[in-house]
């Protein structure tokens, strides 16, 4: 089967971005591997979209001895430009020594007086954690986590945070002790992945899935961050680590707030970090005994990947011989709330699987009842919700749809659901909805119903006549070649809901198709950041002259920039069933 790949059918729309204020970014470990591959690219992403200030800079502090032009050298290798490169700066020193960090501190005085600025600073930790403490009590002790000249102070702290809850602790009280905490900023950086940004935007910005994201038809969730390669030289550090420490108690857990969290009353950060919180404290604590089957270690062996012998991971360099550190955890999770009582997750990861993958599936309950049986269909799969993070971020959507011709398959029925597949239950069924139809008033004022007559003009640049020159036509006919109306049901189910029907000869183009508008979302969390109205999401049975389905919903469009588009998730049942 084809895969239905979605487009972006209003790129426009509902944009927030909003450029740094004028700051300096102080990165400690600058010369090692994470700045290199992922701060400096990022920051050179910033300045060519315009959103670094004029009075941006950077400066890089490590125990390694460069010089201002050496250390531009290797920004280089993320942009050319001299406007880019000429606000980069280098200090060199012991995390231990207080010279350090005086040193520091009149560098950033110096390029702020040179700049004639009051930029606020951000310090970067990009560092081995057991670094952490020292750097942060120097920081205190300097006075460098109080402005100098009246801008702000942040500190950023990258994962993992502490080695276990008593280290945790200590590094937050040391934190604590020198910066008050709306200026530490603790990172995750798989948060930063565009398809985790986009789950709140998913479930919050759309009224069509946030009904159905409780107990009641979501029958369980699966969070998955599987990895081909090995420790990949890391030995040393994994070995200390393993999967638990690596990945499961920051990665997957921050993934799991995003999806079963509470809606925030705003886009705020403290308003989603306090809704993250209270839904972590409502995981059921896990069991951990050898009779209990939902958590689940493992650790791979010599064998092979794509064809490739590999090594197991007691034979991988700078690992114990014997070691039980675990490289595969898998876990099922209950969440004791109003929302996901008895609801399980399925959270894994590891090394050495069979393929690479990070994703949500988030799983729905099957049909209560299929009303197929009589025709030889005895059971339905459930509707799939699959969140792809890497290494494709997007979004799929798995549900039945009858194929083309006389095999029977499922489709979208919008009424009551049948007792059976009998032709008579179906009659049955359409003669009630029928018989609930509100009858329309033909009065010179009611528009709920409306007629007209094609006239004379153009269709597709053919000059055509109007209906009363055609042949047979009488000169003065009032026969209506167009007509819409606006109809009520009352019944239980369609009280109030309008549906529009019109029909007309003469149109822009031949289409024919039932589209199902669904409500706006009652509350917008993003108001915020500027977006004070969200459109509505919108579901297209297409009919003729093409066969399939248009599923219409908002999401985040790639970037730091906060932009919501509606994406078009359109297909055809020839394409798709082609294969």
């Amino acid at each position: 089967m084809k895969s239905i790949c979605p487009t972006v059918a209003d790129e426009g729309v509902l944009c927030v971005e909003t450029p740094a204020p004028a700051c300096g970014v102080v990165v400690f470990g600058a010369s090692g591997d994470l700045a290199q591959r992922k701060l400096l690219p990022a920051l050179a992403s910033l300045f060519d979209r315009g959103l670094l200030n004029e009075d941006f800079f950077c400066l890089g502090c490590g125990r390694k001895e460069l010089s201002d032009d050496d250390f531009r050298k290797t920004v280089a290798a993320n942009s050319q430009s001299p406007e880019f490169l000429n606000r980069f700066y280098y200090a060199s020193g012991d995390y231990n020594d207080s010279k350090f960090y005086s040193d520091i501190k009149q560098r950033i005085s110096d390029i702020n007086k040179k700049n004639n600025s009051n930029a606020g600073v951000i310090f970067y930790l990009s560092l081995p954690p057991f670094l952490y403490p020292d750097v942060i009590e120097n920081l205190g002790k300097s006075g460098l986590n109080k402005s100098q000249t009246g801008g702000f102070v942040r500190i950023v702290v990258e994962k993992p945070f502490g080695r276990d809850l008593q280290t945790a602790l200590e590094l937050n009280d040391c934190l604590g002790k020198w910066f008050a905490e709306e200026q530490i900023y603790r990172i995750d950086h798989y948060l930063g992945k565009e398809t985790v940004q986009n789950i709140l935007m998913f479930r919050f910005a759309n009224s069509i899935f946030e009904p159905l994201w409780n107990r009641n038809y979501i029958d369980h969730i699966q969070i998955t961050i599987a990895e081909s390669l090995g420790v990949e030289g890391r030995g040393s550090y994994y070995d200390k680590s393993g999967a638990i420490r690596d990945m499961f108690q920051n990665h997957l857990l921050s993934m799991l707030s995003l999806v079963a969290m509470e809606p925030p009353a705003s886009f705020e950060a403290e308003r989603i970090r306090d809704e993250k919180v209270q839904l972590l404290r409502s995981i059921r604590p896990p069991v951990f005994e050898p009779w209990n089957e939902d958590i689940v270690f493992g650790q791979y062996s010599a064998g092979e990947i794509t064809g490739k012998k590999v090594c197991g991971y007691q034979q991988e360099k700078d690992v114990a011989p014997q070691s039980k550190t675990e490289t595969y955890a898998a876990a099922r999770l209950f969440i004791d709330n109003w929302r996901w009582r008895d609801v399980p997750f399925y959270l894994r990861t590891g090394k050495r699987l069979p393929r690479r993958v990070t994703e949500i599936a988030i799983v729905f309950k099957k049909p209560p009842h299929t009303i197929f049986a009589s025709a030889g269909i005895q059971d339905l799969p459930a509707n799939v919700l699959v969140l792809k993070i890497q290494p494709d971020e997007g979004i799929g959507l798995f549900f039945e749809a009858k194929r083309p011709g006389s095999k029977l398959c499922m489709g979208l029925v919008a009424m009551e659901p049948p007792a059976s597949f009998e032709a008579e239950r179906i009659r049955d069924e359409k003669v009630q909805l029928l018989r609930s139809i509100r009858p329309p008033v033909f009065e010179p004022w009611n528009e709920d119903i409306v007629f007209g007559q094609y006239s004379a003009g153009e269709i597709t640049g053919k000059k055509v006549c109007g209906y009363q020159q055609e042949k047979d036509v009488a000169p003065q006919s009032k026969t209506e070649t167009y007509a819409a109306a606006r109809l009520f049901i009352d019944n239980w189910r369609w009280r109030d809901v309008p549906f529009y029907l019109r029909t007309g000869k003469r149109l822009p183009r031949r289409v024919t198709e039932i589209a199902i508008v669904f409500k706006k979302p009652p509350h917008t969390i993003f108001a915020s950041a500027g977006i004070q109205d969200l459109p509505a999401n919108v579901l297209v049975l297409k009919i003729q002259p093409d066969e399939g389905i248009g599923l219409f919903f908002e999401a985040k469009r790639p970037g730091s920039k906060l932009c919501m588009g509606t994406l078009a998730m359109d297909f055809n049942y020839a394409d798709v069933f082609a294969a």
